[in-house]
């Protein structure tokens, strides 16, 4: 059996959007795991789509089905302090505030899980911080 899979936003757009290079073969992983600030993320952007034109109505409310599902078949971690806290340390790659939530996120369930877990990512810099701390990383 595979690792858990956490998913960032960069791979929940394109999985949705079946844009080029998304992750197709997401059914082989058992548990999905992503955090809250996730749908927020994938909101924003398709609001941003349709603000420019990129979707339209209907386009807008399938993602918006299609992530509503997702999320429900996921495990959706909370944010909460001690995550903002960790987040905030030293990392030992250059890495912006929403990736940093997400791979303290991915770090504290590997801990308290035990086992790995493996991170679905299209962003380069969370696959290298995630790959520093001994994660497998699908996507990037």
């Amino acid at each position: 059996m595979n690792n858990p899979l956490f998913l960032d936003a960069s791979a929940i757009l394109r999985f949705i959007g079946r844009e080029t290079g998304h992750i197709s073969d997401l059914e082989v992983y058992g548990e999905k795991i992503t955090d809250e600030l996730v749908e927020v993320e994938c909101l924003r952007t398709f609001d941003r789509m349709r603000l420019t034109g990129t979707i339209d109505e209907s386009a807008l409310k399938n993602r918006r089905t299609a992530l509503t599902q997702l999320l429900n078949a996921s495990v959706v971690l909370a944010v909460d302090k001690d995550i903002f806290r960790r987040a905030s340390m030293a990392m030992p790659v250059v890495l912006r505030t929403l990736d940093a939530i997400h791979l303290t996120e991915a770090l504290g369930w590997r801990e308290e899980r035990g086992g790995n877990i493996t991170i679905a990512t299209h962003d380069l810099a969370l696959a290298r911080a995630a790959k520093a701390y001994g994660m497998e990383v699908i996507g990037a």
